[in-house]
């Protein structure tokens, strides 16, 4: 954090204290109340439906499933947040061992410390929360269902957490296989766990809909195996570095693309759609500066142009007359590797 995002936070903190009105978004709790203030203020749309979002993992995600209950309920629906009580309390607590007293231990907590964040979701106008640590707990018989589907996804998950291969063979391989161990609890507990609070929702609200803000691991299989027995729509989110700001959606966790679907949401191919795809790769592929408006702000992966000569070293290299094997493996445990079928069993 820089000093000009502290100064942001401090201003809005003192406007908070003397009540004056203020449109601060730097810092999470100040955040939270514009975007109720924003809702309260403006004649919201009846409610035509109630749409599930899942928060958890880190503040991060619990912070955009938050923003997009205020923007669900801003596009007339109530939002539902499932979430996880005891986690909840793990990302947002100040400790207690900083020796404070009790005086200033609630005004951090409640005017400068995020933990005073999750205090205000229940301000979201027609928000209703679900903690699964209070639902009722799944029996045996349906947690054995679950079993097949943990065994399967439980070594992408360890991976993902751990940050190794699946499958890993390397000095992490104990510390892999007890992680593995423990996912595979974990994708049962929450698969079972989360079918049981589906059919209660799906009872009590007539919902058959979630998002899923970081759909990539952790819980997000569990949830999406529980709303696929039960008929539900499910949709994941994730940021994408290509632009600050854009999200990317799709319908399974750990970038499954349904192409299909996203080729019918963009309708027809024509002219416009295709020169703007040329125009992208010209600006991945040079170092030519674009004047296209909407890539403006993109960053550029492609850090050398396809023209550029390479190098004498290499040149030498491949001049040789030997047979050459290009290994182009991904980064160790990058998650777009997970789940794929790779040309070998690991990368190491």
């Amino acid at each position: 954090m820089n000093i000009k995002q502290v100064l942001k936070i401090l201003i809005g903190n003192l406007c908070k204290i003397m009540r004056l009105p203020h449109n601060n978004v730097s810092s999470p709790d100040l955040s939270i109340e514009t975007w109720i203030r924003q809702l309260t203020k403006s004649n919201l749309p009846p409610l035509r439906g109630r749409i599930a979002i899942l928060a958890g993992r880190n503040s991060t995600w619990v912070e955009f499933a938050v923003y997009a209950a205020c923007w669900i309920r801003k596009l007339g629906y109530s939002p539902i947040i499932v979430f996880s009580g005891q986690e909840i309390k793990n990302i947002y607590k100040i400790p207690h061992a900083l020796g404070l007293s009790s005086s200033i231990y609630h005004f951090l907590r409640k005017v400068i410390y995020t933990g005073a964040f999750w205090d205000k979701v229940l301000q979201i106008p027609d928000i209703i929360l679900c903690d699964i640590d209070h639902e009722e707990k799944p029996d045996l018989l349906i947690m054995e269902t679950y079993k097949k589907f943990a065994q399967e996804w439980a070594p992408t998950t360890a991976a993902y957490n751990v940050k190794v291969e699946e499958y890993e063979e390397g000095p992490m391989k104990q510390y892999y296989n007890e992680q593995v161990a423990k996912e595979e609890k974990n994708l049962i507990s929450w698969g079972a766990l989360s079918e049981l609070l589906f059919r209660r929702l799906s009872r009590e609200y007539n919902i058959k809909r979630i998002v899923v803000y970081n759909g990539m691991i952790d819980k997000s299989p569990a949830v999406s195996e529980a709303a696929r027995r039960l008929g539900w729509d499910i949709i994941f989110v994730e940021t994408w570095g290509v632009k600050p700001g854009i999200m990317i959606c799709n319908n399974a966790p750990a970038f499954e693309w349904d192409v299909y679907r996203w080729l019918n949401t963009m309708e027809s191919w024509d002219k416009n759609k295709s020169q703007e795809i040329d125009h992208f790769i010209t600006f991945q592929e040079t170092n030519k500066v674009t004047d296209v408006e909407w890539l403006k702000g993109f960053l550029q992966y492609q850090k050398s142009s396809v023209d550029d000569q390479i190098n004498d070293r290499l040149k030498s290299f491949i001049s040789d007359g030997q047979p050459i094997f290009l290994m182009a493996p991904n980064v160790i445990a990058d998650s777009s590797t997970l789940r794929r079928r790779l040309i070998f069993d690991s990368q190491r």
